[in-house]
């Protein structure tokens, strides 16, 4: 058998069937590298709209294998063939798999000059080309001449310049990159080879290489996700890999992936229903609504999950939305009106806890909160528990750690049925004595023992800072507000605990410094010696909040106010929550 001929004819056949190209291939040619061309023409059946000619070489192999669906098939090219592809701006090399019973498999490879550059500078004799299988379609067939012409006339200078690199490609001003590929849809290209090009303000065109897509991925700000006609997330991010489609939304909380395996096809649907408030109980309504009809809809496409259960039930999602609902109510009833964020299942079901208790008037233990001291940190942070403030035999005010604006509550004290004394206030809450111990089951001594055996038992800057800004600033606020000294005596064991921690970096223990000054001010007025420190502080420190902070020690408020304008937008509104700012006047 000659496999030539065989090779040759089976290219032929293949080509035969499209309505654009007309082959001239050469059967038991002998002349070097190649066997002949194929003419692209324009149109069908009007020769005299000739595109162009494009070199093709064909081989045909015996394969006494089983033939195999196999997309790829290494085959091994001389390197002089390479070369003499290289000079000629390229050829489409046809490898033809030819089995006992005469079965044959076409693969292919467009060998362009960006695919061959480095191939040709080694002094390999011979290089091992993955050749891909040619697809059947006259249209995807006629698509590879027609992108080899493109290409080619893209890469003619790449056999006197090279390959750049992107950043040669910039100092030179080529400043506009793209890549020139035919397709419907940009998920096509997925998976395949690509060739990047760079262009200039004058026009000219150098290429950067060939390039294999690995994933696609793009945001859809304004794209809407419906249930029916109930609109529930506006954005999306798609991320298309090879044999894989994922869609998330909701913050990345809805995760809705297809993968695709041969033939066969699998659908899954992530559904965590976690972030602040309002989106919990968003996403629990749309994972409901959902479950219930099997699809949704994004922009125009419809998206079916029959037959593929969500890893949740949805009489899950109905429990945990009444939770959240009750965490509301709550929310609501204090009049506060930040979305609080829900980290985990342990904060949500703290706060509903809590919830059910002060709604339905009973108490309830936290018998957990001992696992971990910063739980009850972050109790304090949600359930305004610090800075209390004894009104009369029975109330206390507290402070509204949300630092939220709250609508006016009109607070009423009364003793013996006898109303003493009443006002509005917007900055502070009203609970009664036996919601503050008996909901949490917990004190002010607990809490501080809790912190610093945390910090004791972490022993890093990450752990100490976070105390400092979720639990010490609140002290030292505790203390603005009530004047009353237990704050004030926490709040310096803290600094003491954090000072003799033996890995503190420079920058925490000057803020450490700022801060053990901040509470000797708030009890006398700073000596001599403590504001000479203090300027020779300001002198050191290139950090602006710092020097920011120096000045308001010492009533330096022109300094001061210069330092802050330094300071971004972002920056200047959390130093305003500081303790620290206290002092500005």
């Amino acid at each position: 058998m000659n496999t030539e001929i065989v090779g040759t004819s089976a290219v032929e056949n293949a080509l035969a069937k499209t309505d654009l190209l007309v082959t001239d291939i050469h059967k038991n040619d002998k002349l070097p590298s190649w066997d002949g061309d194929v003419y692209v023409y324009k149109h069908a059946s009007k020769k005299k709209d000739c595109v162009a000619k494009v070199p093709v070489q064909v081989k045909g192999i015996k394969d006494n294998r089983a033939i195999s669906n196999t997309m790829y098939f290494p085959y091994k090219v001389d390197i002089d063939d390479i070369k003499n592809y290289f000079n000629d701006g390229g050829v489409i090399y046809f490898v033809v798999k030819i089995g006992e019973d005469g079965y044959e498999t076409i693969y292919y490879s467009m060998m362009l000059p960006a695919n061959l550059d480095k191939i040709v500078k080694t002094d390999a004799k011979s290089k091992i080309i993955q050749f891909k299988k040619l697809p059947t379609d006259k249209n995807e067939i006629q698509g590879i001449f027609i992108d080899f012409i493109k290409h080619k006339e893209l890469q003619s200078s790449v056999k006197q310049t090279g390959i750049h690199t992107d950043s040669d490609l910039h100092q030179a001003g080529y400043t506009k990159h793209f890549f020139n590929v035919r397709t419907k849809s940009p998920f096509d290209i997925v998976g395949k080879e690509v060739y990047m090009y760079a262009q200039n303000q004058i026009g000219a065109i150098a290429c950067s290489g060939a390039y294999t897509i690995v994933d696609m991925r793009f945001d859809a700000a304004t794209s809407t996700i419906k249930v029916e006609d109930k609109t529930y997330f506006v954005g999306a991010k798609f991320v298309q890999k090879v044999g894989q489609s994922k869609i998330s939304f909701g913050r990345d909380n809805i995760v809705f992936t297809e993968k695709i395996v041969g033939n066969k096809r699998s659908l899954s649907l992530i559904v965590n229903a976690v972030g602040t408030l309002s989106e919990s109980i968003n996403i629990c309504n749309f994972a409901i609504h959902l479950e219930r009809v099997k699809q949704f809809v994004l922009n125009e496409n419809v998206y079916d999950i029959t037959g593929r259960d969500m890893d949740q039930k949805e009489s899950i999602f109905a429990g945990n939305l009444i939770v959240l609902n009750k965490i509301k109510n709550l929310l609501d009833r204090f009049g506060i009106r930040k979305d609080i964020l829900l980290l985990d299942s342990q904060s949500i079901d703290i706060l509903a806890r809590i919830a059910y208790s002060v709604l339905d008037n009973r108490p309830v233990s936290i018998s957990n909160l001992n696992s971990d001291g910063m739980i009850r940190i972050k109790i304090a942070d949600d359930i305004l528990l610090f800075g209390s403030k004894k009104i009369s035999d029975s109330s206390y005010v507290i402070e509204n750690l949300f630092e939220q604006p709250v609508s006016p509550i009109h607070i009423r004290v009364s003793k013996d049925d006898i109303i003493i004394k009443e006002f509005d206030h917007s900055h502070f809450l009203l609970l009664y004595e036996t919601d503050l111990y008996r909901i949490l089951n917990m004190n002010l001594d607990f809490v501080h023992a809790d912190v610093l055996s945390y910090i004791s038992k972490e022993d890093d800057v990450s752990t100490a800072d976070y105390a400092i800004r979720h639990y010490w600033f609140k002290l030292v606020k505790a203390f603005d507000a009530t004047r009353n000294s237990i704050f004030m005596n926490k709040a310096k064991d803290m600094i003491a605990k954090i000072k003799g921690m033996s890995n503190l970096n420079e920058e925490f223990r000057d803020a450490i410094f700022l801060n053990d000054l901040q509470l000797i001010k708030r009890e006398r007025i700073l000596n001599k010696s403590e504001i000479t420190e203090i300027n020779k502080f300001i002198l050191k420190t290139t950090i602006s909040e710092q020097k920011v902070a120096g000045y308001l020690l010492i009533d330096d408020m022109y300094n001061a106010k210069l330092e802050f304008d330094k300071l971004n937008n972002n920056n200047k509104e959390m130093f305003k929550v500081y303790p620290m700012y206290k002092f500005w006047h």
